[in-house]
């Protein structure tokens, strides 16, 4: 509480005690996402300050024991957060289901992926990200998300079988080959984590 005390002078100790006690930051009440995703899919930024931004103003609302969010001015809360996720040093995400794989949905990379984003865009350097896979193993598996890309891209769009069938599903098929190509810029933009070669 001391440090907080140092740089936000102007919040009355109840209000740093309870900005110290917050461990759960999200969308503000009745929003949903990151808003990664969607600054990538407009080309509504051109580097990491900017995805940093984004990604601070629309998962930067914190939430306490009872459920409420902080009434603390917002610009507090937005700079705290900020502080947290530059000093980051590792991010973990276990896989939700069996059937999807990192390439699979994108509200993994908004949140993983854009933290990642705004480390560097803070001035913070690097982030070890690393996926959990507790469906292929039985006590499961540990990956860095360079080599979890690397499966997801050798089990779908570079699997010719996997590619064959796919092309087979008319609409859904080039639904599912155009959502995980985005999946793959997005991972590839916010991570550099996928191989050029």
């Amino acid at each position: 509480m001391a440090k907080l005390k140092a740089t936000l002078k102007d919040v009355a100790d109840d209000g740093l005690k309870r900005l110290a006690s917050y461990r759960c930051f999200s969308a503000s009440n009745g929003s949903y996402g990151a808003g990664v995703g969607l600054a990538l899919d407009a080309s509504a930024w051109e580097d990491d300050a900017d995805l940093a931004e984004i990604l601070v103003n629309w998962t930067g609302h914190a939430y306490g024991a009872d459920g409420k969010a902080a009434t603390l001015p917002a610009a507090t809360m937005l700079s705290e957060y900020a502080g947290l996720v530059k000093r980051m040093d590792v991010s973990y995400q276990r896989a939700a289901s069996a059937e999807g794989d990192l390439l699979a949905y994108g509200c993994h990379v908004g949140t993983q992926g854009g933290s990642a984003a705004v480390k560097r865009g803070l001035g913070g350097g690097s982030m070890r990200l690393y996926w959990g896979d507790t469906q292929t193993a039985v006590e499961g598996e540990v990956r860095s998300v360079k080599e979890e890309l690397s499966l997801s891209l050798a089990t779908s769009l570079l699997n010719t079988d996997w590619f064959a069938e796919t092309k087979t599903q008319g609409y859904a098929g080039a639904n599912a080959v155009s959502g995980r190509t985005n999946h793959l810029f997005a991972w590839s933009a916010t991570t550099r984590q996928v191989d050029k070669g």
